[in-house]
């Protein structure tokens, strides 16, 4: 399992550095003199991630699990824009063997510039939650799939690197509403259980994130629509 985990994160990360670094132009400041491409402010996010949420099965003892997990990211902006797109997908191996969640967010981006260094955001949107077996095990007759749909939020707070901006030190937390969609989902092995109706994923997360475009402003400057 560790070794299809490192596998399936470095395919992840390998596919967001290659789309991100694909429609990005040169480091250079805002309203240059020479062309600028329609999205040209990207971050790009790799976090660890605390993952808590209520349990899937509506007859378990265990009312909640907590697990520990990995945060892939991203945003894009248009030039100093306020408001972009954002995406996040967490990998989230549970106790149980080979079973694991996948959770996904789609999401309209907003963020905040206090300087050139210091930025704060929140993400609001349609998200997913997938709570899967591996079903390339032999061992595994009757692999499950439960699927979630909802809507999630994040928050968090980004500082960069007083002498490399384009790198920053990132923390934020994600809350997830979700409902079961018994159409789509697999029961499998889990056909004797009664999945949830409802249920909720809270996350805690912390590490780096890349800007592929950043602004050559000074220490004290500050981005003038933000700061409205």
């Amino acid at each position: 399992m560790k070794k299809k985990l490192i596998v399936t994160l470095s395919l992840i990360s390998l596919l967001n550095i290659s789309l991100f670094a694909s429609t990005t132009i040169v480091h250079s400041p805002y309203y240059n003199d020479g062309p600028s491409p329609l999205i040209n402010d990207i971050y790009s996010s790799l976090m660890l991630s605390g993952y808590y949420a209520d349990n899937i099965d509506e007859n378990s003892v265990e009312s909640y699990s907590a697990n520990i997990g990995v945060n892939v990211n991203g945003s894009v902006f248009f030039m100093e824009s306020p408001v972009g797109l954002y995406y996040s997908v967490d990998l989230v191996p549970t106790d149980a063997d080979d079973t694991y969640f996948i959770d996904g967010m789609f999401a309209m981006a907003i963020r905040a510039n206090s300087n050139s260094i210091k930025e704060s955001y929140i993400n609001i949107g349609p998200a997913v939650s997938i709570y899967t077996q591996d079903d390339s095990l032999t061992t595994i007759e009757d692999p499950f799939t439960l699927v979630y749909w909802g809507a999630g939020i994040n928050a968090g707070y980004r500082m960069a690197f007083p002498s490399v901006k384009s790198f920053a030190f990132d923390l934020g937390v994600s809350a997830k509403a979700l409902w079961f969609d018994e159409e789509i989902s697999i029961l499998g092995s889990l056909a004797s259980s009664s999945p949830k109706d409802f249920r909720y994923a809270l996350s805690g997360y912390i590490g780096f994130t890349y800007r592929w475009f950043a602004p050559n402003w000074g220490d004290e400057d500050v981005n003038v629509i933000l700061a409205l």
